[in-house]
């Protein structure tokens, strides 16, 4: 579904699963103002989503602490926007190295980008 970001034109997805990930990231999609059209039929879980109108500003954290993939929110907002501003997940605050590392990890990746003016 966060790939949706990076094209304003209508993506559709088939055969999602029905897990907290997919209940949770489209309240955080509709926020960022992207349309979703939902579906069910033979593949499945289906949802059509609409980018043409993406607002990188709008990311809540009661939202992002809910799922520890919204920080794969960064990369998409960076890439059709050109900015993205978003509170670091509850689970990546808790102290853990690994978390930490995680996180570190995806900053510097994130820097190395924009550095190279990708």
């Amino acid at each position: 579904m966060i790939s949706a970001l990076l094209t304003p034109h209508l993506a559709t997805l088939h055969n999602l699963p029905a897990n907290l990930d997919v209940a949770v990231l489209p309240n955080l999609l509709q926020r960022l103002g992207v349309g979703l059209s939902w579906s069910i039929g033979c593949a499945g879980l289906s949802v059509t989503l609409c980018s043409d109108q993406v607002y990188p500003t709008r990311v809540y954290d009661e939202l992002v602490g809910r799922m520890r993939a919204s920080i794969l929110l960064l990369g998409a907002l960076l890439a059709r926007c050109g900015e993205a501003s978003m509170p670091i997940p509850v689970e990546m605050r808790s102290g853990c190295a690994a978390s930490a590392s995680t996180l570190r990890a995806c900053v510097q990746w994130v820097l190395r980008w924009t550095w190279l003016g990708a």
